[in-house]
């Protein structure tokens, strides 16, 4: 998941790397309410309510209120910042 800035407009963004199927979702601003927003819809809308895994950079729309709720759907929520990977929850057996 990832956000582009449009300047007025944000647009919050998931692609299902192996079907390709992707959401988009449109905010005024870049917040964490509506990165769960986002969170909410696409995995109704296109992910069916469940990933294995959720992968973002890192940036304040993906923490607090998405953060909160990300584990809901998907067991692992994978964190990159400047290349580098923080996994957020991997199974034990990988941590």
């Amino acid at each position: 998941m990832d956000t582009v800035d449009f300047g007025d407009v944000y647009a919050f963004t998931g692609v299902d790397i192996f079907s390709k199927e992707a959401d988009v979702f449109l905010a005024p601003r870049l917040t964490a309410f509506y990165g769960y927003s986002f969170l909410k819809q696409a995995m109704q809308r296109r992910f069916h309510g469940f990933s294995e895994t959720i992968q973002t950079d890192g940036g304040h729309e993906f923490k607090s209120e998405f953060k909160k709720h990300v584990l809901e759907y998907s067991p692992d929520f994978i964190l990159l910042v400047r290349g580098l990977f923080f996994p957020e929850a991997l199974p034990l057996d990988l941590q």
